[in-house]
Formats: C-alpha cells, structure tokens, sequence
C-alpha cells in the first residue's frame, strides 16, 4: 500500500485506510472501491491523499516521470538542483523538488527552456568596489531609525485601528473610516471579490465586506495593502520591484494556503506576514545600494543564501531590519515575529507563524523558479518548521496549483494602478 496524492486517484483503487476531512471527519472506510464522486468529494474537503491497497507512491512518482523525455526531465532537474543546492533529504523537500521538476519540465516541453535572469557580476563587482559600508560602525538600527524618518505609515490604518478597539465599534462605523481612502477601499473591495474568496455573489460595500470576512481579517488586509503603498516610491536602484512584489505576493498566497491546514492560525494574518517578509532587502537597498552590490557578490561567490552573506557583510540580515521597522511603526507583534524569523523560525519562542512564512517562501521561489538568477542558491527548509507544521508532503502539488490561479486573479489588486485610477474616478 501507499500514499498517493489526491490528483492520482483513480476509480477503481481500493482504499487501505479510512479518508478523513481536516475536521477529523471519517468520509469514507478502508476497503471501499474509489468512485468518480468521492474523487469530487475529497478535493471538496481538502483531502490531499490517501492510502491505496497495492500502489508505492514511487511507482506513481516514476510514471510520471517516464511520460517525460529524458533529456527534458535531466536538464528541469540539473536546474532544480542547481537553485536548491543539496540540503536535507525530509519527505516535504523531496517533494517540492519533485514537483518543482515536473512543472518545469512541462514549461520546456511547451515553450523551451525559460530564459534565467543573469545577473552582471562584473558591473556588481564595480559597484561593490565602490562600497565604504562600516558593519562595526553602522547598525541594524541606524539603517530603520533613518528610514522610518523618510517612510511614515499611512494615518488611515491607525484610525482603523481606533475604531476597531472602540468599545461602541460597529461595522457601520469602521467602513465609514476605510471609506475615506478611496483607493485603500477600492482594493480591499477587488480582493474580497476575486478568487482569493471565492464568494458567489458580488461583495459591492465595506460594510458587507466586513460583515463577510470580519473586522480584524480586513483590517489586516488593509494593513498589508497599506505597507504596499508606503513603499511604491521607494527608489528601486534598477532593483526589480514588480518581481519583488510577485515574490511577496506569492508568499502571502502560500502562507495562507499553508495556514489553512493549520487549525487555530488567521489565513489573512498569515498571508499579510508573507506579503510584507522582505520588507528589510527595500529598506537595506535603499539606504546601501552599494554594499547590497557587495552583498550579492559574496553570496554568489562563497554559494550561500542571501540573508547569510547579508550577516556577513552587514552584521544584520533583512529579516531583522524588516521586522525592526514593523516595531518602530508599532505593528502587530505577530507580524513583528514572522518577518523576523522567517529565515530561521525555531529561534523564535512561538514558531508556528514563522515556520508557515519560511516554507511559503521557499514554496514561492520554486514556484518560479527562472526568476531565481543563475549564481544565487535558496536556503533549505528548516527541519524544526517541517516538523512543527506537520505538512504532508502530499499537499504541494495542490497548494502550487491553487496559489497560481490565485495569483493570476488578485495580482491586478496590487500593480493594476489604471484600474486605481478608474476606481478613484
């Protein structure tokens, strides 16, 4: 027998163990014959495997890959290989490696092998020898405490705040706030209505909006977007920002979808400490363009992640800056927590929310994997947060699908600033 992913099941396989929805509840008994609607069923309930008589999931795994030319599937995996570098054996890691090849090998069958951002070590090289950066002199505070100067934080989610800890607090009254940021209420009102919901009728007012989701989830919506905004001028360097922000959205949309199998944790707060992760590489690049030069040049060299050759050239990661920066504008703790361990979340004394985000980034960077530039190599999964999330392996593929049909559907939300200009109108 063996454990199969829900996406493999087929009428006709007989179950060797009980099928269970996330609530516990028993859907259907050992020894039942799979049908076409308990297929419907399971996906219905969020099953992501299943225990068949007579099947080895390696079986399963080799059938898909003989479907694929060898040369294709060699040249997906020596990529794959060559960004995830080789880190530890967990059954999640080998799992996300897998699927990681299987998708890329399917880009390449469709439209050849994706073109890999090449990053001009020469030209960072040059600007690296420019750099006067003092890491015995310079601190992870002076870097926060400067910007936070430059960067205030929108007034509007502070009132928000206000209202939703006012003792006469109501709905009416809190969308009567959100409503006086045209803009802010305009995204809040596309993301509730698009696919990262799914609701079957058209949300057309805050106050519904909030009367659907909750106070607290859309005002951590807003606290996400409101992040966004602040640092939409921030000069980029010739930094790409639209990847940046796909990137993060990406890890907002994992997180939530990871936190979904968790009983107990916000998907929304999940998916706003994903969104908001990296916000420290924006604060260190805008005030150190040169040794962040510096910075991708040791990582490149010495081949380790990014936030370690950060710590070495910096003496501070942008975990650290990032999560600083959340404290000086007195956010959520929560938050303060998740950015700042999201690297290394069995550091931190409740790690559950950090361990969701540090998987969701890694999930996010395999899910485009040839916005990974050639030279630079990913962190591996921390076996502390592998364990304490207790993710079957199984629910990858799923999770890869759902957060790109998602991400095609909310991403407008974020970059589509015609349609802002059309809402303020």
């Amino acid at each position: 027998m063996g454990k199969l992913n829900v996406d493999d099941l087929k009428e006709g396989m007989v179950l060797a163990a009980d099928v269970c929805g996330r609530d516990g509840r028993t859907l259907l008994g050992a020894g039942a014959a799979l049908q076409e609607r308990h297929l419907r069923i399971f996906k219905a309930w969020g099953v992501t495997e299943a225990d068949i008589e007579g099947v080895d999931r390696s079986d399963m795994e080799q059938e898909h890959e003989a479907e694929l030319p060898p040369e294709v599937l060699e040249a997906a995996r020596a990529r794959v290989d060559a960004r995830m570098g080789r880190h530890g054996g967990s059954e999640l890691e080998h799992e996300l490696r897998r699927i990681t090849t299987l998708r890329l090998s399917a880009r390449i069958l469709h439209d050849g092998m994706p073109e890999t951002e090449e990053l001009d070590y020469g030209a960072l090289r040059a600007c690296a020898a420019k750099d006067s950066f003092d890491k015995d002199r310079t601190s992870v505070h002076s870097v926060v405490d400067d910007q936070v100067q430059l960067l205030s934080f929108p007034d509007i989610y502070f009132r928000i705040v206000k209202v939703l800890e006012s003792p006469s607090s109501s709905s009416r009254k809190l969308a009567e706030v959100v409503s006086t940021d045209a803009s802010l209420a305009a995204r809040l009102l596309r993301l509730v209505n698009s696919p990262f919901y799914g609701f079957p009728s058209k949300i057309d007012s805050i106050a519904r909006a909030i009367t659907l989701i909750g106070a607290n989830e859309l005002v951590t919506l807003a606290l996400g977007i409101s992040v966004m905004r602040v640092f939409s001028g921030v000069p980029s360097g010739g930094f790409n920002m639209r990847r940046f922000w796909e990137h993060s959205i990406l890890c907002g949309l994992f997180s939530r979808l990871i936190a979904g199998h968790k009983m107990g944790l916000s998907e929304e707060r999940l998916f706003v400490g994903g969104l908001l992760h990296d916000l420290g590489e924006l604060l260190m690049l805008s005030r150190h363009p040169r040794t962040m030069c510096r910075t991708m040049v040791y990582a490149h060299e010495q081949q380790v992640p990014l936030y370690q050759a950060e710590k070495a050239v910096f003496g501070f990661d942008h975990a650290g800056a990032g999560s600083l920066l959340l404290n000086r504008w007195n956010l959520p703790d929560g938050l303060v927590r998740m950015v700042g361990y999201h690297h290394l979340p069995d550091r931190v004394r409740a790690p559950l929310e950090a361990s969701v985000v540090h998987v969701a980034d890694i999930m996010s960077f395999l899910f485009r994997i040839e916005d990974v530039p050639a030279g630079m190599v990913l962190s591996g999964l921390n076996g502390a947060a592998i364990n304490k999330l207790g993710l079957a392996p199984s629910a990858v593929q799923t999770m890869m699908a759902q957060a790109g049909r998602q991400f095609e559907a909310i991403s407008g939300v974020f970059f589509d600033t015609g349609q802002e200009a059309r809402d303020k109108a």
